[in-house]
């Protein structure tokens, strides 16, 4: 093996690491897991939606450079949050956090 499939193989493997930490992250939010420090399951449903937000960001950004293995489990672990995101709104009353809305110049900012 030479150095770049080392390098390729390192890469994999600390890709895999951040999304392990991003869902343990997700878990803890949802309340699905307690919290290592107060050792107790604490919802916090805005902040959880933020981190599904982060990880479809880096969904978007990794396009077109992960290996199908990769996408698939990038692609599972998202879809399995937003699921378990949606099954803790409906069973805590909590509405969807709202994404701001653009203004028409943000908008024309991006398409330029």
């Amino acid at each position: 093996m030479d150095n770049e499939e080392k390098q390729e193989e390192q890469d994999k493997q600390l890709f895999l690491q951040l999304l392990t930490m991003l869902q343990v992250g997700a878990y803890q939010q949802l309340g699905l897991i307690a919290n290592p420090i107060t050792n107790k399951a604490e919802k916090k449903l805005e902040i959880a939606k933020n981190t599904i937000d982060l990880i479809e960001m880096v969904a978007r950004k990794t396009g077109g450079n992960l290996d199908d293995e990769e996408e698939k489990i990038l692609n599972n672990l998202l879809y399995e949050l937003r699921m378990r995101y949606v099954n803790e709104l409906n069973t805590s009353g909590e509405e969807p956090v709202e994404e701001p809305e653009q203004s028409n110049e943000d908008k024309e900012d991006q398409t330029e």
